[in-house]
């Protein structure tokens, strides 16, 4: 599997547009960086700035309605990956636009061989016992079956196949005065080449060039899509040393903060001193721990109104207290 020619643009217009229903893009703090700068190609040539950040961070949060802005920062890339990950690739149609080499006209043009297959994680001398369903099947003794063997004779298979049918269209070239003799190896050709498509292992790799957004690649992120994927080539769960889909996604520019949300909100949250989750919780039951003049209140004022708003917990303002002593 691989990953190759990652493009990323859009963050200038799209964090522009992020301002636009505030009409508060005098507040925007973020400027497109310098082809020399050695950091712009890991922030996608634009540097976020703070008050941005901040409000970038306020909408993800909020749900995908107040996100809208992630669906206009794009992606392309080079995938090479095995036709299995591409069926599941393929359940996302949303957002998504994918240019593909041609497996039907293509197959016949290169060698087929085993790196022509997905083979990262592939295990060699795997054995196991032949088992059947068909009770006049005798054998002594255990029978085993040896993949690798297997896996190289349908190699070898199917490139006799892509051998054969190239034979077939070379001699089609010739001169031929019975058109009876060229139909029948036109016919011919035809039930070569598909066989050889119909016992292609889903193993095969195929490339694609795809576009999509930061929306869609958070959504296949998430811990209930794709994250913890049991195919290793989606989450590198099993090796996470090998090329997956995750570890690419966590590479792109500000992926931490808009494409794995969850963890940057959890750090940030274990980061906070027990004074900072003590001020969190008084907001969200709507008491103030703050004078006007920013300066912290006395516990018995926090105390008053909350007891007066009757929405909070005597631990939320003792934690404070504990914090103020």
């Amino acid at each position: 599997m691989k990953f190759e020619n990652t493009q990323v643009w859009g963050f200038e217009h799209a964090l522009r547009g992020m301002r636009n229903p505030k009409n508060s893009w005098h507040l925007s703090d973020s400027w497109t960086m310098s082809f020399d700068d050695p950091d712009a190609d890991s922030r996608g040539g634009y540097w976020i700035g703070p008050n941005d950040m901040r409000l970038a961070l306020v909408l993800i949060n909020g749900g995908p309605e107040h996100r809208k802005f992630l669906r206009q920062i794009f992606v392309s890339v080079d995938i090479t990956a095995p036709l299995y990950w591409w069926k599941e690739f393929d359940t996302y149609k949303v957002a998504t636009v994918a240019n593909s080499t041609s497996t039907m006209h293509k197959i016949q043009s290169y060698p087929i061989t085993r790196e022509s297959f997905e083979m990262d994680d592939f295990v060699s001398g795997l054995k196991f016992p032949v088992r059947t369903c068909d009770p006049n099947f005798q054998i002594e003794g255990e029978l085993f079956y040896d993949h690798e063997d297997f896996i190289d004779n349908l190699i070898k298979y199917l490139e006799n196949l892509r051998l054969e049918y190239n034979s077939i269209i070379e001699a089609l070239k010739l001169p031929h005065g019975d058109p009876e003799e060229v139909k029948a190896l036109q016919e011919y050709a035809n039930t070569v080449w598909k066989e050889l498509i119909r016992w292609l292992p889903e193993g095969w790799l195929q490339t694609r060039t795809v576009t999509l957004n930061y929306e869609t690649i958070r959504a296949m992120c998430s811990p209930g899509q794709r994250r913890f994927h049991k195919l290793n080539e989606w989450s590198g769960k099993n090796d996470p040393n090998l090329v997956n889909f995750i570890a690419w996604a966590r590479t792109l520019p500000y992926a931490f903060e808009f494409i794995f949300t969850d963890k940057y909100n959890a750090q940030k949250e274990a980061e906070k001193t027990p004074l900072q989750r003590a001020l969190d919780a008084l907001r969200k039951i709507g008491v103030s721990a703050r004078n006007a003049d920013g300066s912290l209140r006395t516990v018995a004022a926090v105390m008053e109104d909350v007891i007066k708003s009757y929405q909070g917990t005597v631990e939320t303002v003792l934690t404070l207290a504990d914090e103020e002593n």
